[in-house]
């Protein structure tokens, strides 16, 4: 959770130039009183009649120079990209740099809608899902292109994305991506249960499985993990089947 390291990159690779989200506001808005202050907004995306959860939040009070669309990994959906402690949301450190900031929770995960096949959601159709977000992203602010990053097993539903759609793509980012192919095994059962294990599992531990203060602070770790439980208590089984398919790009 090099978060800072994270923010730091991201302001050298990213060019500070885009559009504001141009939504509705969304009911709800957890960014009223934060200081400084943010727009926030939910714009309505559907797909294969499964609803699709995208956001965006953007600095209030200052033109917007570009648009990043953040996609999320396996154990956390988009919420692990706006921890609000401390300096660790990147959402509002893009933000603040002048992004309309875009997340995206894949079908069956996050605020999402649930999908009755747990594994019909793999890679290929998770990148279909980040088609449908970045077409309609154009759509409202009237800009085609962005910048794309994505996180942990994202990097590997962003990067089949911008393959087949390098015209809508400036910067890929890929954040703590997968090198290595972990090779295919079968899966048995649709949906699986998230727990404590799986979500800490992100975090380095010592012998004893406990997380390191001195690596992660441990309000960190407890506001990651609470969330996952909060959004991800039930996930498809397309963790698995998102690193095995990667062989039709």
């Amino acid at each position: 959770m090099k978060t800072r390291i994270l923010s730091f990159l991201l302001a050298l690779l990213l060019a500070l130039t885009g559009l504001s989200c141009m939504a509705e506001p969304a009911t709800g808005d957890p960014y009223e009183t934060d200081t400084p202050e943010y727009d926030y907004s939910v714009l309505p995306l559907e797909r294969n009649g499964v609803a699709l959860h995208l956001d965006c939040v953007s600095l209030r009070g200052s033109a917007t120079r570009r648009n990043i669309l953040l996609t999320h990994g396996v154990t956390y959906s988009s919420h692990e990209f706006d921890i609000d402690y401390g300096d660790y949301s990147l959402v509002r450190f893009l933000a603040r740099n002048g992004y309309a900031v875009w997340r995206l929770d894949i079908a069956g995960f996050g605020q999402s809608g649930d999908v009755e096949d747990g594994f019909m959601p793999d890679s290929d159709y998770a990148a279909e899902d980040i088609a449908a977000a970045v077409e309609a992203i154009g759509r409202q602010t009237g800009r085609e292109r962005l910048d794309l990053l994505g996180w942990s097993l994202g990097t590997m539903t962003a990067s089949r994305f911008a393959i087949r759609h390098p015209e809508v793509v400036d910067r890929p980012v890929l954040y703590a991506p997968i090198l290595s192919g972990i090779g295919a095994y079968e899966v048995t059962e649709p949906f699986h249960h998230n727990t404590w294990e799986h979500a800490v599992d992100d975090f380095q531990r010592d012998a004893e499985g406990h997380t390191d203060p001195e690596i992660t602070d441990p309000l960190v770790v407890e506001l990651l993990r609470s969330s996952s439980w909060h959004y991800e208590a039930m996930l498809p089984s397309t963790q698995h089947r998102l690193v095995t398919s990667a062989n039709s790009v």
